[in-house]
């Protein structure tokens, strides 16, 4: 996963990361929405609710879904939904 800033609602229930190009790459990058990060208080249990509804999270080499969080596909051409655990 790219790195960069997380940026956290003041409500604590919502997260937007901040991704910038690495440093030398080739690929030209516009500004846009990537990754929009959920707080969820029981990640896996809220993995199985959505996946019910349809919702595909990525499950491959280091990027499976975890008591900590999980990442979803992408959606709507190129942003994905990350949930992150909280505890609010």
């Amino acid at each position: 996963l790219p790195n960069g800033t997380l940026l956290e609602s003041p409500c604590h229930t919502f997260y937007l990361q901040l991704v910038e190009p690495p440093p030398g790459s080739a690929t030209p990058w516009a500004e846009g929405l990537v990754r929009v990060g959920l707080g969820a208080r029981d990640v896996p249990a809220a993995v199985r609710a959505l996946t019910e509804r349809g919702i595909v999270f990525v499950d491959r080499g280091t990027v499976q879904p975890s008591e900590r969080g999980a990442l979803t596909r992408e959606y709507l051409g190129s942003v994905t939904f990350e949930l992150v655990v909280s505890h609010l």
